[in-house]
Protein backbone atom coordinates (compact mmCIF):
# COMPACT_ATOMS: atom_id res chain seq x y z
CA UNK A 1 0.00 0.00 0.00
CA UNK A 2 2.91 2.44 0.94
CA UNK A 3 5.27 1.42 -1.61
CA UNK A 4 5.87 4.51 -2.74
CA UNK A 5 6.24 6.32 0.17
CA UNK A 6 9.75 8.36 0.73
CA UNK A 7 8.67 10.23 3.35
CA UNK A 8 6.55 10.55 6.24
CA UNK A 9 4.64 13.75 7.87
CA UNK A 10 3.21 13.78 10.71
CA UNK A 11 0.83 16.47 12.74
CA UNK A 12 1.98 18.19 15.60
CA UNK A 13 -0.55 18.73 18.26
CA UNK A 14 -2.84 15.94 18.90
CA UNK A 15 -0.44 13.66 16.61
CA UNK A 16 3.25 13.93 18.33
CA UNK A 17 2.48 15.90 21.18
CA UNK A 18 0.31 17.56 23.34
CA UNK A 19 0.03 20.51 26.20
CA UNK A 20 0.64 19.84 29.51
CA UNK A 21 -0.81 21.41 31.36
CA UNK A 22 -3.86 21.07 28.97
CA UNK A 23 -4.84 24.50 27.09
CA UNK A 24 -8.18 24.78 29.39
CA UNK A 25 -5.64 24.34 32.51
CA UNK A 26 -3.30 26.75 31.18
CA UNK A 27 -5.34 29.17 30.50
CA UNK A 28 -7.27 29.25 33.84
CA UNK A 29 -4.00 29.38 35.95
CA UNK A 30 -2.99 32.51 33.43
CA UNK A 31 -6.55 34.14 33.85
CA UNK A 32 -6.32 34.13 37.76
CA UNK A 33 -3.16 36.22 37.54
CA UNK A 34 -4.67 38.87 35.39
CA UNK A 35 -8.19 38.70 37.31
CA UNK A 36 -10.49 36.51 36.05
CA UNK A 37 -12.76 34.60 37.63
CA UNK A 38 -13.79 32.05 34.57
CA UNK A 39 -13.75 28.08 36.14
CA UNK A 40 -11.65 26.00 33.78
CA UNK A 41 -14.87 23.91 32.06
CA UNK A 42 -16.39 27.57 31.06
CA UNK A 43 -12.85 28.26 29.63
CA UNK A 44 -12.95 24.75 27.80
CA UNK A 45 -16.39 25.63 26.11
CA UNK A 46 -15.54 29.35 25.20
CA UNK A 47 -12.23 28.08 23.98
CA UNK A 48 -13.60 25.32 21.54
CA UNK A 49 -15.95 28.04 20.33
CA UNK A 50 -13.63 30.82 20.01
CA UNK A 51 -11.38 28.20 17.61
CA UNK A 52 -14.08 26.69 15.92
CA UNK A 53 -14.90 30.45 15.11
CA UNK A 54 -11.51 31.26 13.77
CA UNK A 55 -11.65 28.17 11.48
CA UNK A 56 -14.60 29.01 9.77
CA UNK A 57 -12.92 32.26 9.46
CA UNK A 58 -10.46 30.87 7.46
CA UNK A 59 -13.01 29.52 4.93
CA UNK A 60 -13.69 30.75 1.71
CA UNK A 61 -17.18 30.76 0.70
CA UNK A 62 -17.97 29.57 -3.17
CA UNK A 63 -21.49 30.00 -4.18
CA UNK A 64 -22.88 26.88 -5.18
CA UNK A 65 -20.73 24.67 -3.28
CA UNK A 66 -22.89 24.15 0.05
CA UNK A 67 -21.41 24.06 3.37
CA UNK A 68 -17.49 24.14 3.90
CA UNK A 69 -17.81 20.99 6.67
CA UNK A 70 -16.62 18.73 3.27
CA UNK A 71 -18.32 15.53 2.95
CA UNK A 72 -15.59 14.35 2.92
CA UNK A 73 -14.42 14.65 6.58
CA UNK A 74 -16.51 11.66 7.04
CA UNK A 75 -15.67 10.05 4.26
CA UNK A 76 -14.00 6.55 4.21
CA UNK A 77 -12.45 7.38 0.86
CA UNK A 78 -12.19 9.50 -1.79
CA UNK A 79 -13.79 9.66 -5.48
CA UNK A 80 -11.25 8.94 -8.16
CA UNK A 81 -10.64 11.36 -9.86
CA UNK A 82 -10.85 13.70 -6.76
CA UNK A 83 -13.11 16.60 -8.70
CA UNK A 84 -12.40 20.33 -8.66
CA UNK A 85 -15.37 20.60 -6.58
CA UNK A 86 -13.77 18.52 -3.98
CA UNK A 87 -10.67 20.68 -4.06
CA UNK A 88 -12.83 23.65 -3.85
CA UNK A 89 -14.35 22.42 -0.57
CA UNK A 90 -10.93 22.39 1.04
CA UNK A 91 -9.46 25.57 0.09
CA UNK A 92 -8.77 28.23 3.18
CA UNK A 93 -7.34 31.83 3.08
CA UNK A 94 -3.76 32.24 3.25
CA UNK A 95 -2.36 32.50 6.43
CA UNK A 96 1.12 34.11 7.72
CA UNK A 97 2.56 34.80 11.12
CA UNK A 98 1.00 38.22 12.29
CA UNK A 99 -2.50 36.30 10.87
CA UNK A 100 -1.89 33.39 13.97
CA UNK A 101 -0.80 36.14 16.66
CA UNK A 102 -3.90 38.31 15.46
CA UNK A 103 -6.23 35.23 15.37
CA UNK A 104 -4.85 33.63 18.87
CA UNK A 105 -5.40 37.49 20.15
CA UNK A 106 -8.72 37.13 19.28
CA UNK A 107 -9.18 33.89 20.30
CA UNK A 108 -8.34 35.20 23.85
CA UNK A 109 -10.37 38.42 24.04
CA UNK A 110 -13.36 36.08 23.63
CA UNK A 111 -12.41 33.51 25.95
CA UNK A 112 -11.60 36.18 28.61
CA UNK A 113 -14.19 38.95 28.24
CA UNK A 114 -13.81 39.36 32.23
CA UNK A 115 -10.43 40.60 31.76
CA UNK A 116 -9.57 43.83 30.69
CA UNK A 117 -7.79 44.34 27.76
CA UNK A 118 -6.90 40.44 27.60
CA UNK A 119 -5.59 40.85 24.01
CA UNK A 120 -2.27 42.83 25.73
CA UNK A 121 -0.71 41.24 28.70
CA UNK A 122 -2.66 38.23 29.24
CA UNK A 123 -2.26 37.37 25.30
CA UNK A 124 1.70 37.70 25.68
CA UNK A 125 1.48 35.55 28.86
CA UNK A 126 0.06 32.71 27.22
CA UNK A 127 1.81 32.95 23.26
CA UNK A 128 5.32 32.59 25.39
CA UNK A 129 3.96 29.65 27.75
CA UNK A 130 2.97 28.23 24.50
CA UNK A 131 6.59 28.84 22.67
CA UNK A 132 8.43 26.63 25.72
CA UNK A 133 8.66 23.23 25.08
CA UNK A 134 8.55 22.39 28.86
CA UNK A 135 4.46 23.13 28.52
CA UNK A 136 4.51 20.18 25.70
CA UNK A 137 4.89 16.39 26.35
CA UNK A 138 5.10 13.41 23.67
CA UNK A 139 2.74 10.87 23.40
CA UNK A 140 3.64 7.49 24.59
CA UNK A 141 3.91 6.20 21.13
CA UNK A 142 6.19 8.25 19.65
CA UNK A 143 9.87 7.47 20.50
CA UNK A 144 9.61 4.12 19.63
CA UNK A 145 8.17 4.76 16.22
CA UNK A 146 10.09 7.56 15.03
CA UNK A 147 13.49 5.85 16.28
CA UNK A 148 12.33 2.61 14.14
CA UNK A 149 11.21 4.88 11.14
CA UNK A 150 14.26 7.00 11.26
CA UNK A 151 16.34 4.15 11.17
CA UNK A 152 15.12 3.57 7.60
CA UNK A 153 15.63 5.39 3.97
CA UNK A 154 12.00 7.14 5.00
CA UNK A 155 12.18 10.77 5.53
CA UNK A 156 10.49 11.72 8.65
CA UNK A 157 9.43 15.70 8.97
CA UNK A 158 6.01 17.55 10.44
CA UNK A 159 3.49 19.25 8.96
CA UNK A 160 1.47 21.45 11.07
CA UNK A 161 -1.02 24.34 11.17
CA UNK A 162 1.12 25.68 13.85
CA UNK A 163 2.99 29.21 13.68
CA UNK A 164 6.51 29.22 14.07
CA UNK A 165 6.95 28.55 17.36
CA UNK A 166 6.80 24.94 16.60
CA UNK A 167 10.59 24.70 15.26
CA UNK A 168 11.47 26.15 18.91
CA UNK A 169 9.80 23.48 20.67
CA UNK A 170 10.62 20.42 18.37
CA UNK A 171 14.08 21.87 18.59
CA UNK A 172 14.09 21.05 22.17
CA UNK A 173 12.07 17.60 21.95
CA UNK A 174 13.66 14.41 21.47
CA UNK A 175 13.09 12.63 19.31
CA UNK A 176 11.68 15.49 17.07
CA UNK A 177 14.55 17.21 17.33
CA UNK A 178 15.66 15.14 14.58
CA UNK A 179 14.43 16.78 11.46
CA UNK A 180 14.58 19.67 9.40
CA UNK A 181 11.38 19.31 7.88
CA UNK A 182 9.29 21.12 10.03
CA UNK A 183 6.30 22.68 8.00
CA UNK A 184 4.44 25.27 9.74
CA UNK A 185 1.48 26.65 8.03
CA UNK A 186 2.05 30.23 8.91
CA UNK A 187 5.08 29.85 7.26
CA UNK A 188 4.05 27.54 4.25
CA UNK A 189 1.38 30.48 3.86
CA UNK A 190 -1.98 28.25 3.42
CA UNK A 191 -3.62 25.75 6.52
CA UNK A 192 -4.25 22.59 5.86
CA UNK A 193 -6.45 21.26 4.17
CA UNK A 194 -6.11 23.86 1.68
CA UNK A 195 -4.04 22.15 -1.13
CA UNK A 196 -1.68 24.62 -1.88
CA UNK A 197 -0.70 23.64 1.92
CA UNK A 198 0.42 20.22 0.46
CA UNK A 199 1.43 21.45 -2.90
CA UNK A 200 4.10 23.95 -1.37
CA UNK A 201 5.56 21.20 0.89
CA UNK A 202 5.99 18.78 -1.93
CA UNK A 203 7.41 21.31 -3.76
CA UNK A 204 10.23 22.29 -0.70
CA UNK A 205 10.71 18.52 -0.78
CA UNK A 206 11.26 17.84 -4.52
CA UNK A 207 8.80 14.43 -3.92
CA UNK A 208 6.02 13.86 -6.24
CA UNK A 209 2.83 14.06 -4.06
CA UNK A 210 2.59 10.41 -4.09
CA UNK A 211 5.98 9.50 -2.55
CA UNK A 212 4.68 11.80 1.23
CA UNK A 213 2.43 9.86 3.73
CA UNK A 214 1.03 12.39 6.44
CA UNK A 215 -0.38 11.17 9.45
CA UNK A 216 -2.54 12.84 11.85
CA UNK A 217 -5.24 12.81 14.19
CA UNK A 218 -7.90 15.79 12.26
CA UNK A 219 -9.50 13.61 9.22
CA UNK A 220 -10.09 16.71 7.39
CA UNK A 221 -6.88 18.68 7.23
CA UNK A 222 -4.83 15.42 7.73
CA UNK A 223 -6.26 12.99 5.66
CA UNK A 224 -8.77 14.70 3.28
CA UNK A 225 -6.34 17.16 2.08
CA UNK A 226 -3.35 14.68 1.91
CA UNK A 227 -5.75 12.42 -0.57
CA UNK A 228 -6.63 15.14 -2.33
CA UNK A 229 -3.59 16.91 -3.32
CA UNK A 230 -2.65 13.02 -4.40
CA UNK A 231 -0.66 12.15 -1.03
CA UNK A 232 -0.99 9.04 0.98
CA UNK A 233 -2.86 9.16 4.41
CA UNK A 234 -3.65 7.66 7.48
CA UNK A 235 -6.14 9.37 9.95
CA UNK A 236 -4.71 8.94 13.59
CA UNK A 237 -7.33 7.48 16.63
CA UNK A 238 -5.65 6.63 19.15
CA UNK A 239 -7.85 4.78 21.90
CA UNK A 240 -10.21 3.17 19.51
CA UNK A 241 -11.76 -0.45 18.52
CA UNK A 242 -12.01 -1.66 15.17
CA UNK A 243 -10.13 -0.58 11.77
CA UNK A 244 -11.56 1.90 9.01
CA UNK A 245 -10.00 2.83 6.16
CA UNK A 246 -6.94 4.74 6.22
CA UNK A 247 -6.89 4.34 9.39
CA UNK A 248 -4.99 3.81 12.62
CA UNK A 249 -4.62 3.59 16.19
CA UNK A 250 -1.28 3.95 17.35
CA UNK A 251 1.62 5.21 15.86
CA UNK A 252 3.16 1.92 16.18
CA UNK A 253 0.74 0.81 13.40
CA UNK A 254 3.21 2.27 10.91
CA UNK A 255 6.05 -0.25 12.02
CA UNK A 256 4.03 -2.83 10.12
CA UNK A 257 2.51 -0.52 7.43
CA UNK A 258 5.69 0.61 6.35
CA UNK A 259 7.97 -2.41 6.96
CA UNK A 260 9.99 -3.56 4.16
CA UNK A 261 8.68 -7.05 2.01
Amino acid sequence: MFRQCKAVLFDAVGTLIYPQPSVAQAYFLAGRQFGSKLTVDSIEDRFRNALCKQDQADQLKYEGTGSRKSELAVDQTLPDPVTKEHTIRLERHPTSQVREQDRWRTIIREVFDDVQQPEGDLFSYLWTHFSDSRNWSLYDDVQVTWQHLAASELRLGIASNFDNRLLTICQNLTPLDQTRDVFCSSEVGFPKPSPHFFQEVAARMQLHPSEILMVGDDRENDLTGALTAGWQGLHLKRDTIGTETNTITSLEDLLVLLAPD
